[in-house]
């Protein structure tokens, strides 16, 4: 393994205090982390406390659109359940209350961390582009950018 996926989502909502995949995850230096920084899948507190612990060298944004992204506000079936896409881009199963991903683009994503001022504009580039590539086996020279 190289990364943890979503690092501090899709995890049960009561979690033991000491021993549970959040402080696992943190707590490995070889793993890097994949963050969704939407707004609504983690707290700006987890979001700060995962780039202190991991470093900008070691986490990676990401977005899990779903097919809603971009719609408007509204009740939808999407993905077999039906979900609730909220004002302020929130994204829920109404039966669970649980995310059914996110309505956020990458773009989204990258300005709401932006706008947390956690990271300055080489560790914002890092993070959302040199990472990612890093973590697929590419570098930005493989990307043809026309």
């Amino acid at each position: 393994a190289t990364a943890l996926t979503h690092l501090g989502n899709a995890v049960p909502a009561m979690l033991e205090r000491h021993h549970n995949p959040v402080w696992a995850g943190l707590a490995n230096d070889d793993l890097s982390a994949t963050l969704i920084t939407d707004g609504h899948h983690l707290p700006e507190t987890l979001i700060k406390t995962i780039l202190r612990v991991k470093g900008p060298r070691r986490c990676v944004i990401v977005s899990d659109a779903s097919p809603l992204a971009g719609m408007p506000p509204g009740r939808y079936h999407s993905m077999g359940a039906d979900v609730v896409l909220e004002e302020s881009g929130r994204l829920y199963n109404p039966a669970t209350g649980y995310l059914a991903g996110s309505s956020a683009t990458m773009r989204q994503c990258v300005n709401h961390l932006c706008g947390l001022g956690l990271l300055d504009r080489d560790d914002l580039a890092r993070v959302c582009f040199a990472n990612p590539l890093r973590l697929i086996g590419c570098t930005p020279e493989d990307i043809a950018l026309d």
